[in-house]
């Protein structure tokens, strides 16, 4: 197995790259965020501007660490090798709540959720026994599994030629994806959330902490917890 060090800081190569390439006043782009962005997305007719980008990250993609990266994070994606004459584009933004990893910051949701600061954004409040077994365990650390919003970003291009798409092409937008088409291209941005009507965004508190949203969801894998909690709420149990 190779031990491979980590040579190119792909992130910051990414933010060189786009604003390398990009002619802001008429290319269509996207930035995840207004300043400090981390992800992008640049579409462009531009043969020149392709060409920075291939230069700029030419050493990169030559490397071991790209070629043995298990998820592509930069994507450069030349139209012109297909014989087209229109390319849809299609960013789609899809909010999703993911557990977060981090102990410490499990442990400042908790000491948050716990007092009287705490502020509900979304969802629903949380179920009085919830809170009672939630409060008679002091305010355990694993008593909720908290979620963060994320957001993922997905490219759909429908490449296509006598009125027929001829290539469909979908990739993850990661730190940068560079789209070159010499064709008219059509570009939108689509957002969407989860869609069952037992998500749990509907079913459970989301509280704003620190200018983030994060999920509290009842860690009913833990036995006692549940068992607990269902003998305070039913009398018969």
């Amino acid at each position: 197995m190779k031990n491979i060090k980590n040579k190119f800081k792909i992130s910051e190569l990414a933010n060189e790259a786009f604003y390398s390439c990009v002619d802001l006043g008429s290319d269509k782009y996207f930035k995840n965020k207004p300043l400090d962005a981390t992800k992008f997305l640049l579409v462009t007719n531009k043969e020149s501007a392709f060409n920075v980008g291939q230069f700029k990250l030419k050493d990169y993609f030559n490397s071991d660490e790209y070629a043995d990266a298990t998820q592509k994070r930069i994507h450069l994606i030349d139209l012109d090798e297909y014989d087209h004459d229109y390319v849809a584009i299609k960013l789609c933004l899809t909010k999703k709540y993911k557990t977060i990893s981090s102990h410490s910051l499990n442990h400042e949701l908790i000491k948050y959720v716990s007092s009287d600061d705490a502020e509900m954004v979304k969802g629903v409040a949380m179920d009085a026994f919830v809170r009672k077994g939630f409060e008679d365990h002091y305010f355990n650390d694993d008593y909720f599994k908290f979620q963060e919003i994320k957001m993922e970003y997905r490219i759909r291009i429908s490449v296509v030629k006598n009125r027929k798409v001829i290539k469909n092409i979908r990739v993850n937008m990661g730190y940068l994806t560079m789209i070159h088409t010499s064709k008219p291209f059509d570009y939108q941005e689509t957002e969407s959330e989860e869609k069952l009507a037992t998500r749990a965004s509907v079913c459970n508190p989301i509280y704003r902490y620190k200018g983030n949203d994060y999920m509290a969801v009842f860690n009913e894998s833990n036995k006692h917890y549940k068992d607990y909690v269902k003998k305070i709420s039913d009398p018969n149990y």
